[in-house]
């Protein structure tokens, strides 16, 4: 009995040492955790996605594309976007761009703002016209190959599915060279002034191309008349703004004041106009019903005209004001007499 003990004292060592170090081997990679590995990313198969048209861009930046899109698989396939599809045609947002350089093909990096956005369902066998903004990629001598896809949730398998367009071709330096950059800008304002004719907007407001810029510049400048205890500063710089026509020929326009680096005031915005909707009579009731200021928890004052339908709204006009002194922030009574001033500019545009 005795002669065994040093050997049963050594298996408790041997033991002891073995489950030390299996649990040093425990605790040290919790200290250095190995990358988490990338989500499962599937191209799905079961779908077709092509260029219909691919035409230069009226902001004179880039392209704009038309793409058949069809879904072939048994469910919906998610897809985002500012608006449902209207009559088969759906504005992409959130694509995804790729460029091919030497047979290989490379990300485009973007930024976004998803302000709006939400999923729409693509139906199984219905075809769908797809637009999509291509000005992201690079304006070059050389003609480039490109394309465009966007990502949907794989649900509870994890990860997501890609969905590639067919390659397209973009050639800068032929079409501006034939003039169908200038066209196309043309062929732009043209719809456009037709729209805001349309809306009731006064004819000699609008001329040349720079209108609607000058019209959300007057009324935005409007309240800087008052005395600084109950206005918001001026709206600083030049606003340039590109003009969106929207699939059902409504006008979007995304707004933005520039920043001054001793007072920090700025001004951001959303302006659409309907106008199937939208007349002078509407605005006259809709400033009555349909206006409302609120204090926002960064200290902005939002200002914003809206019937209840949102970017169904003849008109949809949502002003966010930063101060630059917060002791001089109008009160949301001052700021509602305010946005009313604005908008009465606005009615100044329109005919009697």
């Amino acid at each position: 009995m005795n002669a065994q003990t040093p050997l049963i004292g050594s298996i408790q060592k041997v033991w002891m040492y073995a489950v030390a170090f299996l649990a040093l081997q425990v605790i040290a990679p919790a200290e250095e955790q190995p990358p988490q590995a990338e989500p499962i990313v599937r191209e799905n198969s079961a779908y077709v996605f092509k260029p219909i048209a691919i035409t230069p861009s009226p902001s004179g930046d880039g392209y704009n594309g038309r793409f058949l899109f069809v879904n072939q698989g048994p469910s919906a396939v998610m897809v985002s976007g500012f608006d449902k599809p209207r009559g088969g045609k759906f504005e992409l947002r959130f694509v995804r761009y790729q460029r091919l350089e030497n047979g290989v093909w490379k990300d485009v990096e973007v930024g976004y703002c998803g302000t709006g956005a939400e999923d729409f369902a693509m139906k199984p066998g219905k075809p769908y016209e797809f637009h999509a903004y291509l000005d992201t990629f690079p304006e070059q001598d050389a003609p480039l190959t490109a394309r465009i896809g966007f990502d949907v949730s794989a649900g509870d398998e994890g990860g997501w599915i890609e969905y590639w367009s067919y390659p397209f071709v973009l050639d800068w330096k032929k079409d501006r060279e034939s003039g169908e950059f200038a066209k196309a800008k043309k062929e732009h304002y043209e719809k456009l002034r037709a729209a805001f004719s349309k809306s009731g907007f006064k004819e000699e407001l609008l001329v040349g191309d720079d209108f609607c810029s000058r019209i959300l510049l007057s009324m935005m400048n409007e309240p800087g008349v008052q005395e600084p205890a109950t206005s918001f500063k001026p709206f600083l710089g030049k606003l340039e703004v590109f003009p969106d026509l929207q699939l059902d020929g409504s006008v979007r326009i995304d707004f933005e004041s520039e920043k001054d680096p001793n007072i920090g005031s700025r001004y951001k915005g959303w302006f659409r106009l309907d106008p199937r909707k939208f007349n002078p009579q509407w605005l006259s009731e809709a400033v009555e019903k349909h206006i409302e200021v609120v204090e926002r928890g960064d200290n902005s004052t939002e200002m914003k005209m809206d019937d209840g339908s949102s970017w169904d709204s003849p008109l949809y006009l949502d002003i966010i004001c930063y101060p630059g002194d917060k002791s001089n922030v109008p009160t949301e009574k001052e700021a509602l007499v305010l946005f009313t001033r604005m908008l009465g500019v606005l009615k100044k545009s329109l005919k009697e």
